[in-house]
Formats: C-alpha cells, sequence, structure tokens
C-alpha cells in the first residue's frame, strides 16, 4: 500500500513526466511514450475524480464527515 501523499501526486508526476518527455526528447518514442504517460495520467485523475463522486452520493456526510473530504 502506498503513502497518500505518494498515491495523490503519481497522476501529476506521469503528466509532468509525459509533458517533459515529449517536449525534451527528439525522437519518435520519446513523443509516444510522453502522449502515453500524459494520456494515463489524465485517466487516472478521472476515474479517481469520478469514484469519489459516486462514492460520496451514496454516503451520508451527516454521519461520517471525513468520508467525503477532498
Amino acid at each position: 500500500m502506498l503513502a497518500r501523499p505518494v498515491y495523490e501526486t503519481l497522476p501529476l508526476l506521469y503528466i509532468a513526466g509525459g509533458i517533459a518527455a515529449a517536449s525534451t526528447v527528439s525522437s519518435f518514442m520519446a513523443i509516444v511514450s510522453g502522449t502515453l504517460l500524459t494520456g494515463s495520467g489524465f485517466v487516472i485523475l478521472f476515474l479517481r475524480c469520478k469514484n469519489r463522486k459516486s462514492h460520496c452520493k451514496l454516503v451520508r456526510p451527516r454521519r461520517n464527515p471525513d468520508v467525503c473530504r477532498t
């Protein structure tokens, strides 16, 4: 299990690494891997956001206010 700060920053690191790989190295494979890394980071962020929103709709915040905090 990853620590929460590491878990939360991984998609941002994927996006930053993808942009850095695509912009600093001028080869076709760097552009492809940069695009894949950036896309993966955005997909992970989207899925986490979607999952957290649907989870918060099911849980009553009055009973457990810490569950739905961002």
